[in-house]
């Protein structure tokens, strides 16, 4: 009986969460670079990355040959215009 209900639920879940993904324009699809640079207690970091299809990814160098690699999921707001409307 467990296993039916659990079924169910899941082909349920899987179904709604089908129907409400928002499709992607074609804005997307195109790569929007950036470069980053920060500092803290005298230290310089630097930074290039990418975003395309709501994911991104960075890769940062800092002093001492550190490196790092940052994975980004990008959200869209409910809202599409900060802006007020005189």
């Amino acid at each position: 009986m467990k296993v039916i209900v659990i079924a169910k639920t899941l082909i349920t879940s899987i179904s709604i969460l089908a129907l409400f993904t928002p499709r992607q324009a074609n804005a997307q699809l195109v790569p929007q670079p950036w470069v980053s640079v920060g500092g803290k207690n005298g230290d310089v970091t630097y930074a290039i990355g990418a975003r395309a299809l709501g994911l991104g990814i960075e890769l940062g160098v800092g002093s001492g040959g550190a490196t790092g690699v940052d994975v980004l999921k990008f959200f869209s707001l409910p809202f599409s215009d900060l802006a007020p409307t005189v």
